[in-house]
């Protein structure tokens, strides 16, 4: 198995400006690691082979079955304000004889601690998604999650509002992470048991139905106590309930 796969990452930081350029450039031109924090905040967040902050993977026979890295990515547009990419996964596995991927957008907006994810599934491997049949009749359901980053993470689930969210002990101050989802697809949720050495990192599930037309969309994000604006689980837990 290798370390890594599907698994969304999240990045920390405490200032209100884009850093992701600049946190690059520093690690290859002078060797200052963005997985410590120098200031701005850092990469310090565990993902491996979870579902990491709302990575998702299909549920089969009561089984999560994930896709491997991206096969392709491409930048769709990217402004002072908004960003737009979109990924193409390949699952392991075949639906009515045919090879399943998952065509997906991310759109994140200036300012928002949510992404919005938008996902199709087709058996169609070509590179454009303008006009991509998606499969009918989709046979399986989707689920989406969060990890915990500490043995003492909280986990919650809110069906009235659609959401699931993991409150963690993490380095400079609390985590919190959530995925958003529209309350009417929200099926159950569940919990895996974590699998590391140290038991911290177990993943928070919500399953959801996708649209007839093999579509799933939501949003997922996070809160660092070390940005000064949501520092505890209960600020955390009424941002979630308050975000339409």
């Amino acid at each position: 198995d290798k370390p890594e796969d599907s698994g969304i990452d999240a990045w920390c930081k405490k200032v209100p400006y884009p850093v992701i350029d600049k946190w690059y450039r520093q690690d290859l031109t002078q060797k200052i690691s963005y997985h410590k924090d120098h200031g701005e905040g850092f990469d310090g967040f565990h993902v491996g082979d979870t579902r990491g902050c709302g990575g998702l993977g299909l549920l089969i026979d009561g089984k999560l079955v994930t896709a491997d890295v991206y096969k392709e990515a491409e930048i769709l547009w990217s402004g002072p304000d908004v960003a737009e990419f979109r990924t193409i996964y390949q699952y392991p596995l075949k639906v009515n004889k045919k090879p399943v991927f998952e065509y997906r957008v991310t759109k994140l907006r200036k300012g928002s601690r949510f992404s919005e994810i938008n996902s199709i599934f087709t058996h169609e491997p070509s590179a454009r998604s303008r006009g991509k049949k998606p499969i009918k009749n989709f046979p399986y359901e989707v689920a989406i999650g969060l990890t915990t980053q500490d043995k003492a993470a909280k986990t919650e689930t809110d069906t009235e509002h659609g959401f699931i969210s993991v409150y963690s002990p993490f380095p400079g101050g609390d985590l919190g992470t959530a995925v958003l989802v529209n309350p009417a697809k929200m099926v159950r949720t569940y919990e895996l048991p974590a699998t590391d050495k140290e038991r911290n990192n177990r993943q928070l599930m919500v399953v959801i139905r996708p649209t007839d037309d093999a579509g799933v969309s939501y949003r997922t994000g996070f809160a660092w106590a070390a940005d000064s604006e949501i520092t505890t689980h209960e600020q955390w837990l009424e941002y979630l309930r308050k975000t339409p």
